[in-house]
């Protein structure tokens, strides 16, 4: 899916260690980066935290409930044109060229490009705690929307052009 980060899980506790890996420089926000040495993708590593997930809407699949994450590394930008086709070979964006997110991938075939370059895609819960960065509702920020997410009609905008969340994820 667009925009999906990629992810690695607890490298603090050691139960899975990251191979090609490079210590950056502390973000803006505080929070650790990371460069993978095998694609280039800027990694976020992401504190331990609990928040409430889902939404209480009468239905049974959206009751809100309490979910703990560990610490994980998170891609700090869209997974690029340029990091797929090293990757993956030939992908026709239907907007935007090198500097912009690949579109229009499903799931599997992401989860295909994780294997292939040694990340994962995130749990459920991991993407929206990356998403949220300890935001309370369903927000990701103090900005509107539309200063930190693209929508449609907005897909000739580069990877990085909106403001980024309180881990510095964009």
């Amino acid at each position: 899916e667009r925009g999906s980060p990629a992810v690695y899980h607890d490298v603090r506790s050691g139960t899975k260690r990251v191979p090609g890996v490079r210590r950056l420089q502390v973000n803006p926000e505080g929070f650790m980066e990371f460069q993978h040495q095998k694609t280039g993708i800027v990694l976020v590593l992401l504190p331990r935290g609990t928040f409430t997930m889902g939404r209480d809407m009468g239905g049974p699949h959206e009751q809100s409930h309490k979910v703990t994450v560990s610490p994980f590394l998170c891609g700090k930008f869209e997974v690029g044109l340029l990091e797929w086709k090293a990757a993956m070979g030939k992908h026709q964006n239907q907007c935007g060229g090198r500097e912009h997110p690949v579109e229009s991938v499903t799931w599997n075939v992401s989860y295909h490009f994780c294997i292939k370059v040694g990340l994962e895609i995130p749990t459920e819960a991991q993407w929206e705690y990356a998403c949220r960065a300890g935001s309370p509702g369903d927000s990701c920020g103090p900005l509107p929307i539309d200063e930190m997410g693209h929508f449609a009609g907005s897909c000739h905008a580069r990877r990085g052009s909106k403001a980024p969340n309180g881990f510095g994820l964009f």
